[in-house]
């Protein structure tokens, strides 16, 4: 069985692919699929993307950069929290500010 070249691109709204053979494929029609980046999104779920948020937060901030950020955002009693509970807080700030939420502490 010979196989066929084929070329993934983007759907209509660029968030999937197809896949159609590289002969059909027109550079001036069709756009090339890249995988995008993941980001946390509120559609996962509040809770869902809190939690992925707060682990995105612990791995790539220090102490000190989370204590800043959380002084930004007007987060009570930041100075005393390690660095697990900050990055929590923080993601529960961003979430409520992103869903219009308010803050039921």
């Amino acid at each position: 069985m010979a196989s066929v070249a084929t070329i993934a691109i983007a759907n209509a709204d660029g968030s999937d692919y197809v896949v159609i053979n590289q002969s059909d494929y027109l550079p001036d029609v069709h756009i090339p699929w890249q995988e995008q980046p993941t980001q946390p999104t509120l559609e996962l779920g509040r809770e869902h993307w809190i939690t992925q948020r707060a682990a995105e937060l612990a791995d790539s901030k220090t102490v000190t950069e989370l204590k800043a950020m959380a002084k930004d955002l007007g987060i009570s009693g930041y100075s005393k929290m390690n660095q697990a509970d900050l990055s929590v807080a923080i993601a529960e700030s961003e979430a409520g500010a992103t869903a219009g939420a308010t803050d039921d502490n």
